[in-house]
């Protein structure tokens, strides 16, 4: 019984947490903002320049 308490009363805290959590990664459209500013500072700070170190094999050669 106390379960089912805990479950009941802990379920509308968890609907805040996320609408707040939703909130602050989207905006008003509902489009995520944060990840998107993460992902295109990581692309150009990390994958920018390893792809330039990058070669692609020649699969004709053996490595």
């Amino acid at each position: 019984m106390n379960s089912a308490s805990n479950i009941r009363f802990g379920r509308p805290a968890l609907k805040t947490n996320l609408q707040d959590v939703y909130s602050q990664v989207t905006d008003h459209h509902g489009r995520v903002k944060m990840l998107l500013g993460e992902i295109a500072l990581w692309e150009t700070t990390v994958l920018k320049p390893l792809k330039a170190t990058w070669t692609t094999p020649d699969p004709e050669q053996p490595s």
